[in-house]
């Protein structure tokens, strides 16, 4: 298995994994948009993992259901993308896609976004692959794409020219930072 979660994934097969994927989140929750980031949207011709990028349409996040009898016709903002990978993990499981789960809880959350790493394969005559999925919410989509498809050298030199100009920038938007009265940084909000 680690000599072909090694190998260099293909433009293609990058394709092919998104349109899988697109269709079984179509299933789970049709508001649900699946986009391949990394080296796939920056157009290399390969990868070292496959990341994809997945968020609910402005119009249906803001009224997200939890399908899981909670109770409550509306779940908080900051659970609706955890929601999204309990609901769309199995069912890529189900369909045969997602092999191995390389997280025993699936899921980081963080400022409403969730983090899934695991290992797919699209059929069982090809190579096993790295995937990364991340959820974001609409708002922000701009800053997750941006850091989601950015090399590690680009996501640090424009967070070092953000904090330069007194912002810190990170996949959840551009804030101002203030300093407080021991001298330390902190994140001021909008």
């Amino acid at each position: 298995l680690l000599d072909e979660l090694t190998q260099p994934v293909p433009y293609a097969e990058i394709t092919e994994v998104e349109e899988r994927v697109i269709g079984v989140a179509r299933r789970v929750d049709p508001a649900l948009v699946v986009r391949a980031m990394g080296s796939y949207r920056r157009g290399e011709e390969t990868s070292g993992d496959v990341d994809l990028l997945v968020w609910r349409e402005a119009a249906a996040s803001d009224g997200a259901r939890d399908d899981a009898g909670s109770g409550s016709d509306e779940e908080p903002a900051a659970e609706a993308d955890e929601v999204v990978l309990r609901r769309l993990v199995p069912a890529l499981h189900a369909d045969g896609l997602l092999t191995h789960d390389l997280r025993a809880n699936r899921t980081a959350r963080a400022k409403g976004t969730a983090l899934y790493h695991g290992v797919l394969r699209i059929d069982p005559s090809r190579p096993h692959r790295r995937v990364d999925i991340k959820t974001t919410r609409a708002e922000y989509l701009p800053f997750a794409m941006m850091f989601f498809s950015g090399t590690t050298d680009f996501n640090r030199t424009i967070g070092r020219a953000a904090n330069a100009k007194g912002y810190t920038l990170s996949c959840h938007g551009l804030r101002r930072r203030s300093v407080n009265a021991a001298g330390e940084a902190r994140d001021a909000g909008p």
